[in-house]
């Protein structure tokens, strides 16, 4: 794998294949040398493949341990890594500035043994224009979010989240759990957006989001989106209101009370009728609505 310690590291790799740990980082792994708290590095990867890694540890595809800790992804692909949590891409960084961003890119096929199959963050997380398909793990198959210091935001539009698992666990496509109170929530934004086809081995095939604290929640905010998976609990929280709609989706669950009148539930994805992941015209596979698909009525 490809080691970086540094105090601002920023890099470009083409390829990094085939590589294995037995601790963490299968691909590449980076960290400060240096422990303090402004510390930041920074890995970029452009036109990129990271694919077919594996860790003992965490972080298959890529981590980044570093105080800020920064990973940004376009055009690139990370697929089919393999670790005991993240299995795609791993970052261990709470504090303000840290971040992950995909955009153009692909997160697919990868696994995790015990949580966050593909990516794994404590920060703000980006993801435009991407698809995060087919990744496995026990809880929060896709995407997993946690925090127990300052607040983050999921910022989610055009994209797909698409085949995702969660095993025995919560969240199939989703997963965001906070246990601290912040004086601004954690936010999860969701704006056109298809999430679909993802399950669970308990509850929110789609999302799963909660939090320890009753007088701060997480606002999930949804707009323009389809959320249609394999079970009747496709969104899932303690919390009320569950949601934000900002109007314009399309829900697969049979009782909701926080749509509004553009919103459309209890279409799963099979009523739905739209297509497999495949190649629909942009840069990342997507699904794309079949003939006489509801999106089109």
């Amino acid at each position: 794998s490809t080691r970086k310690e540094s105090s601002a590291a920023s890099d470009v790799y083409k390829r990094q294949s085939d590589n294995t740990s037995v601790n963490d980082g299968g691909g590449i792994y980076s960290i400060s040398s240096l422990n303090i708290n402004n510390d930041i590095t920074t890995i970029n990867l452009n036109n990129s493949i990271i694919n077919e890694n594996q860790a003992g540890g965490k972080g298959g595809g890529i981590i980044n341990l570093s105080k800020i800790s920064q990973i940004y992804l376009e055009n690139s692909t990370v697929k089919s890594n393999s670790g005991s949590i993240g299995g795609g891409i791993y970052s261990d960084s709470r504090f303000t500035g840290s971040e992950i961003s995909l955009i153009n890119s692909t997160l697919s096929k990868n696994v995790a043994i015990f949580y966050a199959g593909g990516l794994h963050s404590k920060s703000n997380v980006t993801i435009g224009h991407s698809t995060v398909s087919e990744n496995v793990a026990n809880s929060g198959g896709g995407i997993y979010c946690e925090t127990s210091y300052d607040p983050y935001v999921l910022d989610i539009s055009y994209s797909t989240i698409a085949k995702n698992k969660a095993l025995t666990g919560l969240g199939g496509g989703i997963y965001s759990w906070c246990s601290y109170m912040f004086q601004t929530p954690t936010e999860i934004i969701i704006k056109n957006a298809t999430i679909s086809d993802n399950e669970s081995g308990t509850l929110g095939a789609g999302i799963y989001y909660n939090t320890s604290s009753s007088s701060q929640q997480t606002t999930l905010k949804i707009g323009s989106s389809i959320i249609a998976n394999y079970d009747t609990n496709s969104i899932y929280s303690l919390q009320t209101p569950l949601f934000i709609s900002n109007g314009f989706n399309i829900f697969s669950d049979t009782a909701l009370v926080d749509t509004i009148i553009t919103d459309q539930i209890g279409i799963d994805s099979l009523t739905l009728n739209i297509g497999a992941l495949d190649f629909n015209g942009g840069t990342t596979k997507t699904m794309a609505p079949m003939f006489l698909s509801l999106i089109h009525i």
